[in-house]
């Protein structure tokens, strides 16, 4: 249930932002709407050199590297024209580890690789492009 005093992000699936209003109340809003809590909890991963998806139903995925020295991959599916998803490392298996994302679309690149704890990135979808980078810490994109 949403109450006044929620965080929220709003996406507007039917790709038409002209027809939002944001001065009706929340519960009148219909199917087209996605409703994410801007304080939710984030998906956790352990990821592995083979790949480990991170939820596109999260606004937030915190990675954790599993510790065997190799490059380690979070894979993104695409998702909807304007969601944001942040990824960041909250936790090195081996100070060796290195990981990516791979995103199934991306503009401007194929990846993104990290090296440590605290790095990640923002982005937001767009349809037509894929995943843009918007926020990078730390981040190598090629």
């Amino acid at each position: 249930m949403v109450v006044a005093t929620d965080l929220f992000h709003m996406i507007d699936v039917s790709g038409d932002p002209q027809n939002v209003n944001f001065d009706e109340p929340v519960s009148t809003f219909d199917s087209r709407y996605i409703l994410s809590s801007g304080i939710n909890s984030p998906d956790e991963i352990t990821v592995t050199s083979e790949g480990v998806a991170a939820s596109v139903s999260t606004l937030n995925t915190e990675v954790t590297t599993n510790g065997d020295s190799d490059l380690d991959d979070v894979t993104l599916a695409n998702g909807v024209s304007g969601q944001i998803k942040h990824i960041y490392c909250v936790a090195e298996g081996n100070p060796a580890d290195t990981w990516k994302i791979t995103p199934a679309t991306m503009c401007g690149g194929t990846q993104i690789t990290f090296s440590g704890v605290g790095e990640g990135c923002t982005l937001i979808y767009a349809d037509n492009e894929g995943w843009v980078v918007t926020g990078n810490n730390g981040g190598t994109i090629t």
